[in-house]
């Protein structure tokens, strides 16, 4: 096969998982959450990148209050001799390593997330995230519910030859219900959005995204002072998503029922993923659909 996934084991170039709250977490246990994580998350070896302070608009125009979040520092000036000082919504923490943003926690008064670019298995990524957001996701699901969680990878091929010489069939799978037919045949760019619903497991709603966009990506070896140009390799970005949405009375009370769900969407996006790439490249990157991790 002349496809080559992004790394030697497997195609995939970033994995998230995030959880998002109908309403804000109220404010003493938000500020409970900031206090750990500004404690946990570097003792971890992760850096704080990025902070949000919520401003009240109403409290300078004597107005309704407006709220919008703003990246900075939580003091800001508004007039002169005026300092206010605002509440924190939302903090970023990233842990880098040799110049790379391996992993980046998010942690908002809606929601968590947490993404990595380093893949061993859905089992060690699953760990990862569930230890890193223990004390957020142990805090908050007893007081606020789940409006819903997502599940998210970036996968990408790079076809080893000549850009006239791409065979989308050689990757893709030619009767996929997830896929156009009008790629094959033809070496051309193209993308395709799908997005349905599939059958919800423990949540009221199941969304199924998968998203293909094929480029050029600029290859910069050959390149000579007589041909400076970068020659673009074909690649095949593939996006998957699955999500799922709570009622106020179905909504995970615990880390074990999150799980679950997340255990649900995962496999539905191995199966997908099965379903769109070939046989081939299934194998070439070890994807068992049946496989519980």
């Amino acid at each position: 096969m002349r496809w080559k996934p992004a790394h030697d084991a497997h195609a995939i170039e970033r994995v998230s998982l995030s959880l998002q709250f109908p309403e804000p977490i109220p404010s003493k246990p938000w500020q409970t959450l900031l206090n750990a994580a500004a404690l946990e998350f570097p003792a971890a070896g992760f850096n704080v990148t990025l902070e949000e302070v919520e401003i009240n608009i109403g409290q300078f125009a004597g107005g309704p209050g407006m709220r919008i979040p703003i990246a900075g520092a939580p003091g800001f000036a508004v007039g002169p001799g005026q300092m206010v000082q605002a509440p924190i919504a939302g903090r970023s923490f990233q842990r880098v390593v040799s110049n790379e943003v391996r992993e980046e926690i998010t942690l908002s008064r809606n929601g968590f997330a947490y993404a990595a670019v380093r893949y061993d298995g859905w089992a060690s990524y699953r760990e990862r995230a569930m230890s890193l957001l223990a004390r957020c996701i142990d805090t908050t699901l007893p007081l606020v519910n789940l409006q819903l969680v997502k599940l998210e990878y970036w996968d990408r091929f790079v076809f080893q030859g000549p850009r006239e010489e791409v065979d989308y069939a050689e990757l893709l799978r030619r009767h996929s219900p997830y896929l156009p037919s009008f790629p094959y045949g033809s070496n051309q760019l193209w993308h395709s959005h799908v997005g349905l619903f599939v059958p919800s497991g423990t949540s009221a709603r199941r969304l199924l995204n998968l998203n293909v966009d094929v480029l050029d990506l600029a290859d910069n070896t050959g390149t000579t002072a007589e041909a400076p140009t970068p020659v673009g390799k074909r690649s095949v970005g593939i996006y998957s998503l699955a999500q799922d949405t709570f009622s106020s009375d179905g909504s995970p009370s615990d880390r074990s029922g999150l799980v679950s769900s997340f255990e649900g969407m995962h496999t539905i996006l191995k199966v997908a993923l099965a379903e769109v790439i070939t046989p081939e490249a299934s194998s070439r990157i070890s994807l068992n659909p049946q496989a519980p991790a």
